[in-house]
């Protein structure tokens, strides 16, 4: 796609909406605008994984000529991954899709969409709220963690940071509980938050979908980088 996007900011009319979303995104460093709750759930998921390099939610409004006809797209999302690979996304309740004649369930528009996709050179990916149906304790965890990870991201570097993770050269594994209890100085829920912090810079990784978190939570040391500014 060349340059990196940025946001289509919404419409008055679309904030006046009853679900639109707004938070704070680590992995951006800025806020973000979501305008259902299937595109705020693609995003955690995208947000929290580590393949994830640079997220855009509504890309730009593409404009291309698909079947002789000028048609126009804003997608809800531009992704670029760890291994630089770049799609856009397109999130829908599942109960809006439609079945076409080859007995695949789309979009309305799905046809239009990809084709405008393809006039960029970027693949098109479908995401429905039935993609999180095995996954609600993922999704749980993700929107519980997300302000205490947004918090810790905005603050400037300090000294628990450090603190935590050189716990993990003594044990590549902890549980927040043993994480807390090996770090009486600070409270357990500033470790916690720290700790979910490194989760989300991917120097530790927890199993999301296990149980919902708690003083029980297994983290796992990964590859050691430098600590964060």
């Amino acid at each position: 796609m060349g340059m990196l996007p940025e946001p289509v900011e919404l419409t008055p009319k679309q904030r006046r909406k009853q679900n639109v979303y707004k938070f704070f995104s680590p992995l951006c460093g800025r806020e973000v605008e979501l305008e259902s709750f299937v595109e705020f759930i693609v995003w955690l998921s995208l947000e929290f994984s580590p393949d994830t390099e640079f997220l855009c939610e509504r890309p730009g409004i593409l404009v291309a000529r698909v079947n002789g006809k000028d048609e126009s797209y804003t997608p809800d999302l531009f992704v670029r991954t760890q291994s630089k690979e770049e799609f856009l996304g397109e999130s829908k309740k599942d109960e809006d899709l439609v079945e076409t004649p080859g007995g695949e369930r789309l979009p309305k528009r799905w046809a239009v969409m990809s084709g405008i996709a393809a006039h960029y050179n970027l693949p098109l990916r479908l995401f429905t709220d039935a993609d999180f149906l095995d996954r609600r304790v993922a999704v749980g965890n993700w929107r519980e963690v997300l302000p205490h990870v947004a918090g810790e991201a905005q603050r400037p570097r300090h000294p628990l940071r450090k603190i935590v993770l050189d716990q993990f050269d003594v044990a590549p594994q902890l549980t927040l509980g043993e994480l807390s209890a090996s770090i009486a100085d600070w409270s357990p829920s500033e470790v916690h938050g720290v700790a979910l912090w490194w989760v989300h810079q991917g120097s530790l990784v927890l199993d999301w979908n296990a149980a919902p978190l708690g003083r029980q939570t297994l983290l796992t040391r990964t590859i050691p980088q430098e600590v964060a500014a």
